[in-house]
């Protein structure tokens, strides 16, 4: 049975929005840390907590830099014709702002 362990490693706000950004630290058996990965959450004042998809691996600055550009751009929700979200990466986001 694997456990995580789930903290807010980064917190920040722009334009009434609301950047957190979870740490999600999954402990094998023995109870040691097996994998590490990330996830950033926004509380929109309009649609309420969204998930803004990233790859789970990175840097918190980087997250935090790209949750910014993500509200800068509306918040956008993306996905392809098999309904799968759009993963954002820094070139998609510059992307979209050019638009």
């Amino acid at each position: 049975m694997e456990n995580t362990i789930q903290s807010i490693i980064a917190r920040d706000t722009l334009k009434n929005h609301t950047i957190e950004i979870l740490e999600i630290i999954e402990v094998d058996m023995d109870g040691n840390p097996a994998l590490s990965k990330k996830m950033v959450l926004v509380d929109t004042p309009t649609n309420g907590r969204q998930v803004m998809n990233v790859s789970p691996f990175g840097s918190k600055e980087d997250f935090l830099m790209m949750a910014r550009m993500w509200i800068h751009i509306g918040c956008p929700t993306e996905s392809d014709s098999l309904g799968i979200p759009r993963k954002w990466t820094v070139d998609s986001l510059l992307k979209h702002d050019k638009g």
